[in-house]
């Protein structure tokens, strides 16, 4: 689905990384500017990608996982635990089939 982010549509994407340094560097060959990490330095921080540079990270080596609402918090958890955060739960149901994000590229 499309949507219109700060007057640009497109079908967007997340960029996450497993740390800060790996998230950053990539969207150095992105040509992403470090001022549009979302979160930055949470356990939350990634990229806001359009369709187009999300083909490009593609190119480059990333990684397109669609990802499930538990997926979501275990990757979520990694993070929080490694900065010593409560963890996140969420129990999946058969309720819960649909992703909640289109595409996450790690």
């Amino acid at each position: 689905m499309e949507a219109t982010v700060n007057g640009v549509t497109s079908r967007w994407s997340h960029l996450f990384a497993d740390t800060t340094e790996e998230l950053v560097m990539f969207a150095w060959k992105l040509r992403l500017s470090q001022a549009w990490i979302q979160y930055p330095g949470t356990w939350k921080e990634h990229f806001d990608l359009t369709k187009m540079v999300r083909l490009k990270a593609l190119g480059l080596g990333a990684i397109s996982v669609p990802i499930m609402s538990q997926e979501w918090v275990d990757l979520q958890n990694k993070k929080r635990e490694q900065a010593g955060l409560p963890l996140l739960v969420k129990r999946v149901d058969s309720a819960d089939s649909e992703p909640a994000s289109e595409l996450t590229l790690f």
